[in-house]
């Protein structure tokens, strides 16, 4: 399933709106809308976003772009 369609069935399915995926993930509502109707790519970084922020699972997400980033020993000092 693309990931569009899994955008969609779990707005269906949780009765969310464009305007709630926007305000949980920083995304503008115009742009989670655009997105998801095709008129713009659906970036690994949004999914990852969406996936992170609201559980949405997405096939095409590779494992290691789920993990959790940690911050680098120089960043830590």
């Amino acid at each position: 399933m693309d990931r569009r369609t899994v955008v969609k069935q779990w707005m269906d399915e949780q009765e969310r709106s464009t305007g709630y995926i926007a305000n949980k993930t920083g995304y503008s509502k115009q742009w989670i809308s655009y997105v998801i109707n095709g008129h713009k790519p659906f970036s690994d970084k949004l999914a990852l976003a969406l996936s992170e922020k609201l559980g949405i699972q997405f096939d095409d997400l590779s494992r290691s772009k789920r993990k959790k980033r940690t911050p680098t020993k120089a960043a830590k000092e």
